[in-house]
């Protein structure tokens, strides 16, 4: 009978002692919060998506910026809809602001920020997973996530003009979110940092027949326009028109006439061609 105990007690010591061992690799994982870049780094693909995702991510910054510019500005003015009920909408065309009005969030614009960070940071990880990546290929997605980083923290310092100044990658709850603000000089230094590095390697069109593509992301043309906006900003002038004066070289671009006041913009000539292809179908049509 001590002998069957026995037996049963050895039985029980080894089953737990393997459910122990077992527990040990349960529990040996990553917290949810933690995102595992090295895993996820692997193809050329990669990189496009976050880069994509960039663009994405843009897309809540459309109202907020309204908000910040029109509205403010009395450009618009209330006609109805849902921002008659907001109370947040409401103070900020009255330029009744403080920090605690939801219209005042950084939020959107870091997200974008974010992403771009990751890209910058991680996508040359790729380059040991991905033969068929080049040197070349993943200098242009960088300068694309620059380029589009650049776009949201000038957007910041119009805006508020001192905001923290973030270029590396948040990717875990322990690293910490409490930053500093920087001044603006520091913000349109980095502005202006990332753009020239862009400038020298974005392509000129993504496509040959000119698709959606080069027409929705950033492009040499792009970034030097962005630029040369950034150096008016500054009141670096002379800067500001050798790159406009670059731009109309291209032939890519040219003045048009803008309201009554004789102001001027750069317009697309392919957006120019493509309108006066429309109007000739249009015409061939009602023939």
């Amino acid at each position: 009978m001590k002998y069957r105990n026995m037996k049963y007690v050895i039985i029980g010591i080894i089953t737990i002692g393997g459910l122990l061992s077992a527990c040990n690799k349960w529990i040996d994982i990553v917290p949810e919060n933690q995102r595992l870049s090295e895993n996820y780094w692997q193809s050329e693909d990669d990189i496009k998506n976050t880069v994509l995702n960039c663009y994405v991510r843009m897309r809540p910054c459309v109202d907020i910026l309204v908000r910040w510019g029109e509205l403010r500005a009395d450009v618009l003015t209330f006609t109805g809809g849902a921002d008659e009920n907001d109370e947040d909408a409401l103070l900020l065309n009255e330029q009744n602001i403080t920090s605690v009005n939801k219209w005042t969030s950084w939020y959107e614009f870091y997200h974008v920020i974010n992403a771009a960070n990751s890209v910058v940071q991680y996508a040359p990880l790729v380059l040991e997973n991905d033969p068929l990546l080049t040197q070349d290929n993943l200098e242009k997605y960088i300068a694309e996530a620059k380029a589009i980083r650049a776009l949201m923290y000038f957007y910041l310092v119009r805006t508020f003009g001192e905001v923290p100044l973030v270029i590396d990658a948040y990717m875990t709850d322990g690293q910490g979110l409490k930053r500093a603000k920087d001044t603006e000089e520091e913000l349109i230094e980095q502005i202006i940092a990332d753009l020239l590095w862009a400038s020298k390697r974005l392509s000129d069109s993504y496509t040959k027949d000119g698709n959606w593509e080069n027409k929705c992301r950033v492009t040499n043309f792009a970034a030097n326009m962005l630029l040369a906006d950034v150096y008016l900003w500054s009141e670096q002038y002379d800067k500001c028109i050798s790159i406009c004066r670059d731009l109309l070289q291209s032939k890519k671009y040219e003045l048009i006439a803008s309201g009554d006041e004789g102001n001027s913009d750069i317009e697309d000539t392919e957006d120019t061609e493509d309108t006066e292809d429309t109007e000739d179908t249009e015409d061939t049509e009602d023939t």
